[in-house]
């Protein structure tokens, strides 16, 4: 789906900060596929709370709800939010205002993987490009994102709170957030590309002074107590 308010493989925790007020929508792909159920969710706050409504599949492989069939998901969006129709007779949900998708989620066509920098029992790391439509040059980043396959779902999770903090987080000590690719699978974590260790700079740069020393430990602190501040600790910061 191409429509602004298609969020893909977004997760359902993140539609309570998205869906605002009354009407506000948005699709995205649902964990329920399978007979007579569509790949798609509407995700709709009513009511001072989020409801999630898979869509349905008739016969003829239409979309539907509970009542009239539609050719395309756009189709029947288009169709309730004009007719102001419920969507169920359960929720008593009303459709009445998309919410575009958020300038940090990237389309999966703007990354171009390179290389591989870094790999887990269950994930990746990898160098890429990040072309966006506003930078006439693609932008180095580290792409970061779970093996497909039998991932637990613990580890899914903490992949999906890692994104959701990132999100988060703006300090000129902590690496940057660039965006999530959400639209296919594997979701993709775009991240500012660190790409020279500690290890190539003393190669070739020789030895660190000891001022030099010294202002690496300050950014280091400033970067600690930020993420202190924020209630957030890297798993790794911490030997």
């Amino acid at each position: 789906m191409q429509e602004e308010y298609y969020y893909g493989h977004l997760p359902r925790p993140d539609t309570e900060v998205l869906l605002l007020t009354d009407g506000e929508f948005l699709v995205r792909r649902g964990r329920q596929e399978g007979q007579g159920i569509s790949q798609f969710c509407i995700s709709v706050r009513s009511t001072g709370r989020c409801h999630h409504i898979a869509i349905l599949r008739d016969t003829k492989n239409k979309y539907m709800l509970e009542g009239q069939s539609f050719p395309t998901v756009s189709d029947l969006i288009s169709y309730y939010m004009r007719t102001k129709q419920r969507l169920t007779i359960e929720s008593g949900a009303i459709i009445a205002k998309p919410v575009k998708r958020a300038d940090w989620i990237i389309p999966n066509s703007y990354i171009t993987l390179l290389k591989k920098i870094g790999e887990g029992t269950f994930g990746e790391v990898w160098k890429a490009e990040l072309k966006m439509p506003k930078n006439v040059f693609p932008t180095l980043v580290a792409i970061k994102f779970l093996k497909l396959g039998n991932v637990p779902l613990a580890e899914k999770k903490t992949f999906y709170d890692e994104c959701r903090r990132m999100r988060q987080l703006r300090h000129e000590n902590v690496v940057r957030f660039k965006g999530v690719a959400l639209d296919v699978e594997p979701v993709k974590l775009a991240m500012e590309l660190c790409d020279n260790s500690m290890i190539y700079h003393l190669k070739n740069e020789g030895p660190v002074s000891p001022i030099r020393k010294t202002l690496y430990c300050v950014h280091i602190a400033r970067g600690m107590e930020y993420l202190a501040n924020e209630n957030c600790i890297h798993r790794w910061d911490i030997m």
